[in-house]
């Protein structure tokens, strides 16, 4: 039975983001620092549609396009909960009371604060880094 719940649970995200075909479109929102791409983006306008049958630099422009999106999202949500833990671990340290177990846990939560912050920061390296990878200026 437990192999079955499993399974289940492991092929369930398979099943929700099952998509008929294969998407050939997407909407890229900021500049991305590549020639190809930014010089599509029209004055003024706040995202442009891009279609990968018509244009095969496309492709690239919607993966770094979907790879920022990520990363932000990964940045905003480890710092907000690397300050939270932060706070936590301090209000845990100094109501201690000089108990050794309780203040050893608030700096364990610290330190697990200051590791999200690392992971946070790591998160914005990864689009320059896909960028050197993929051979894009």
């Amino acid at each position: 039975m437990k192999k079955i719940i499993i399974v289940f649970l492991l092929l369930t995200p398979l099943l929700v983001f099952a998509q008929e075909e294969i998407p050939n479109e997407c909407e890229i929102d900021r500049t991305l620092g590549v020639e190809e791409c930014d010089e599509k983006m029209p004055a003024g306008a706040d995202f442009y549609p891009c279609n990968v049958d018509d244009d095969p630099v496309c492709g690239l422009c919607c993966l770094l396009d979907a790879v920022y999106t990520l990363t932000n999202w990964i940045f905003f949500l480890m710092m907000a909960l690397a300050v939270i833990l932060a706070v936590f671990g301090g209000f845990t340290y100094m109501t201690a009371g000089g108990d050794p177990s309780k203040a050893g846990k608030g700096k364990t939560i610290i330190m697990f604060a200051i590791v999200g912050l690392a992971i946070a920061l790591v998160a914005r390296f990864i689009p320059p880094v896909v960028k050197f990878i993929m051979g894009v200026s």
